[in-house]
């Protein structure tokens, strides 16, 4: 039977210590997300009553007229206006994807290469290596 003291071993709880440390990192980030979620629904929720009033969008230069609430233009302004700042970043942070998968890929090719044996070439027979 292996009795294995985590308290005596610095590696094991260096470990511990760090499997802790991205625990607590990551449970800050969703308390962090719901601090700033929960506000910001109602927030939005409030615009939204708040702007009920109708107004007409002329849809210049056809001849189409739209009667809608006031929150609805100024909330699909909004969200388009998002998805073009996050297209745009996802394409600024291409190369460094892109980087990421290439060094990805070659580590993957140098595990596989230290893990594949190797079969004694002629000068190691030669010499009597087996």
């Amino acid at each position: 039977m292996i009795k294995c003291d985590l308290l005596s071993d610095p590696d094991a709880v260096r470990f511990a210590g760090a499997a802790l440390t991205v625990w607590h990192k990551e449970l800050r980030m969703r308390f962090l997300y719901w601090i700033i979620s929960i506000p910001l629904a109602v927030l939005i929720a409030v615009f939204a009553v708040s702007n009920r009033a109708p107004v007409t969008l002329s849809l210049w230069p056809l001849p189409f007229e739209v009667d809608l609430p006031l929150f609805l233009p100024i909330m699909v302004a909004l969200l388009i206006g998002l998805g073009i700042g996050f297209a745009f970043e996802w394409l600024l942070q291409g190369k460094h994807r892109r980087a990421a998968r290439r060094m990805d890929n070659e580590l993957k090719r140098i595990k596989t290469d230290d893990t594949t044996p190797t079969t004694p070439n002629a000068d190691q027979k030669a010499i009597g290596h087996s």
